[in-house]
C-alpha cells in the first residue's frame, strides 16, 4: 500500500462542505480535516475518512483542524482549540488523542503536520506578550522558534528530509510587508523582495532541491501564483487576475502546483499547473479552489472544494481531471486539508 499525503496547511477561501447526490465509491481512502459548526455556533475540529466523521473536540470550545497526515494505521491532525480564557491553544491529535503544543497564555495555532518515523513535526505560530505573532515549529511537542517576534510571522507548511526540517510561510519586514520565506533548520531564506505582500503556502523537498509554492501581490494589487526552486521564482500566472498556489508536489523532473485563478467574472477557478502549464478543473460558473496535490506514477490527484450553487459547496478530489465528490455529512463544515491512502 502506497501512501501519498495531500496537505495544504494554508487555505485562504472559507468554504462549507455540503451534499453530493451520488453514490460514493472511493478508489482510495480519502481523509479530510477541518471544522464543523455545532448548533451553538462553536467550531468542532474533526476529520472524515471516506465521509465518516470523527470528532476531535466536544464543542464546548471552538476548535479548528488545519492539516492531516496518515502514517501506517495512525491518523495525525494539527490545529487549535480555545481554552476557558478564550485563547487559541496549538495542538495535534493522534488517533483522536490531543497533545497541546502551547500553554494557552497567548493565541497559537498549528497549521501543518508531518510524520517521520516515530517523530511528529508541526508548524504554525504563537503570539507573544507584545501581541506579535512569531513562527514556530514543534518536534514531538518541543518548540523551536523560527522568528524572534519583532515582526509578524507564521509558518504554514512543514517538510522533513533526513535530519533536516523545512518550514515555509512569511515574515513581515520593517515596512510591514509580508515576505514569503522558508526556513531550513531555523535558517531563513527570503523568497520575495518585500515590496509587496507575499506568502509561501507549501513546501516539499526532492533530493537536494527545495520547492515552495505561494503567491505575491503586484503593483495593480492583483495576486499572482508562483513557485520557487531553490529560491528561483517561476510565475504560474501573469498577474492580471487574482491567483494563488496552495500546494506543490514533485515527481522526477516534473513540478506540480495546485491552487486557483480568478476568471474575468471574478470567480475562482480550481486548477493545477504541471511545469507551468495550467489544467483547469472547474468551469468557472461558481467559486472553486484546489488546495492539495499528489502524484503517483502517471496519476495526478488534486483535492479541493467547489460550489454547486450559491452558498452550497462540495468537497472533492480529481484524479486525472475526473472529479469524485465526497458524500453528504449533513451539516456545514470548513475543510482545510486532505490525505489519500491509495489502494
Amino acid at each position: 500500500m502506497k501512501r501519498i499525503a495531500l496537505c495544504s496547511p494554508f487555505f485562504a477561501l472559507s468554504v462549507f462542505f455540503a451534499a453530493a447526490q451520488q453514490k460514493y465509491e472511493p478508489a482510495a481512502d480519502v481523509y479530510a480535516a477541518g471544522l464543523e459548526i455545532a448548533l451553538d455556533g462553536n467550531g468542532v475540529a474533526c476529520y472524515w475518512k471516506n465521509g465518516v466523521k470523527t470528532a476531535l473536540t466536544d464543542g464546548r470550545y471552538s476548535a479548528w483542524a488545519d492539516a492531516i497526515a496518515v502514517s501506517g494505521s495512525d491518523v495525525y491532525v494539527a490545529g487549535w482549540e480555545w481554552n476557558a480564557a478564550g485563547k487559541d491553544v496549538a495542538c495535534y491529535w493522534k488517533n483522536g488523542m490531543k497533545t497541546a503544543l502551547s500553554d494557552g497564555r497567548y493565541n497559537a495555532g498549528a497549521m501543518a503536520i508531518a510524520v517521520s518515523g516515530s517523530d511528529v513535526y508541526t508548524a504554525g505560530s504563537e503570539a507573544n506578550a507584545a501581541g506579535k505573532q512569531a513562527a514556530w515549529y514543534w518536534k514531538n511537542g518541543v518548540k523551536t522558534a523560527l522568528t524572534d517576534g519583532r515582526y509578524e510571522a507564521g509558518a504554514a507548511a512543514i517538510a522533513v528530509s533526513g535530519s533536516d526540517v523545512y518550514a515555509a510561510g512569511y515574515e513581515a519586514n520593517a515596512a510591514g510587508n509580508r515576505e514569503a520565506c522558508y526556513w531550513k533548520n531555523g535558517v531563513k531564506t527570503v523568497l520575495t523582495d518585500g515590496g509587496y505582500h507575499a506568502y509561501a503556502a507549501a513546501i516539499t523537498v526532492s533530493g537536494s532541491n527545495v520547492y515552495a509554492a505561494g503567491w505575491e501581490r503586484n503593483a495593480a494589487d492583483k495576486q499572482a501564483a508562483w513557485y520557487w526552486k531553490n529560491g528561483v521564482k517561476t510565475a504560474l500566472t501573469d498577474g492580471r487576475y487574482k491567483a494563488y498556489a496552495e500546494a506543490i508536489a514533485v515527481s522526477g523532473s516534473d513540478v506540480y502546483a495546485a491552487g486557483a485563478e480568478e476568471n474575468a467574472a471574478g470567480k475562482a477557478v480550481a486548477c493545477y499547473w504541471k511545469n507551468g502549464v495550467k489544467t483547469v478543473l472547474t468551469d468557472g460558473g461558481y467559486e472553486a479552489v484546489a488546495k492539495a496535490i499528489a502524484v503517483s506514477g502517471s496519476d495526478v490527484y488534486v483535492a479541493g472544494v467547489e460550489t454547486i450553487a450559491d452558498f452550497k459547496y462540495v468537497a472533492c478530489y480529481w484524479k486525472n481531471g475526473v472529479k469524485t465528490t465526497l458524500p453528504d455529512i449533513g451539516s456545514y463544515v470548513d475543510v482545510l486539508a486532505m490525505a489519500l491512502d491509495l489502494r
